[in-house]
């Protein structure tokens, strides 16, 4: 194919932009510690002056994924940002102004692993135990292996099944 550039790493093509997204988990570490050579790729493209954006589909807002970065052996200082799924939900859900969050009642029937409801924390939302008493639904990670997915979505899909047929 014409055109396609075949790398051997991110510096390959690093020089052609500013800023690079990057996922975090399975990209830069296993959950334990970083992988090999990861340190030293995100200091050079940080002494080069990329920007650099770490990602997740996470149910944990930024900062709870900054210190768990830390934790297992990242410095801070090596990404600019991070940006994960809980963050742009609890950024959408403090002021409910655009999109689907237009107009979103507060009481919320939560979903979530470990009781973490920390993608509401300093928000107006109420958790409710009954499904029937929200507004919306709102799942942040599941307790699998545990509990099925029969048994998180039964009710909630009878309900939803009865609300929209």
């Amino acid at each position: 194919m014409d055109g396609v550039k075949i790398c051997e790493g991110i510096s390959d093509i690093s020089d052609s932009y500013s800023g690079i997204l990057i996922d975090q988990w399975g990209t830069l570490h296993d959950g334990e510690k970083p992988y090999d050579g990861v340190i030293e790729a995100l200091e050079n493209l940080k002494s080069r002056g990329k920007q650099i954006i770490l990602i997740s589909n996470s149910g944990q807002r930024a900062e709870d994924n900054t210190k768990r970065l830390v934790k297992i052996g990242f410095r801070a200082d090596l990404f600019n940002h991070v940006v994960t799924s809980a963050e742009v939900t609890w950024r959408s859900l403090e002021n409910r102004e655009e999109g689907v969050f237009k107009g979103l009642g507060n009481k919320c029937f939560l979903m979530n692993r470990a009781n973490d409801v920390s993608v509401l924390n300093d928000t107006d939302i109420v958790v409710v135990d009954d499904v029937n008493d929200a507004d919306f639904v709102l799942l942040t990670g599941s307790e699998a292996p545990t509990k099925t997915l029969e048994n998180y979505y039964d009710d909630i899909l009878r309900n939803a099944k009865e609300y929209y047929v």
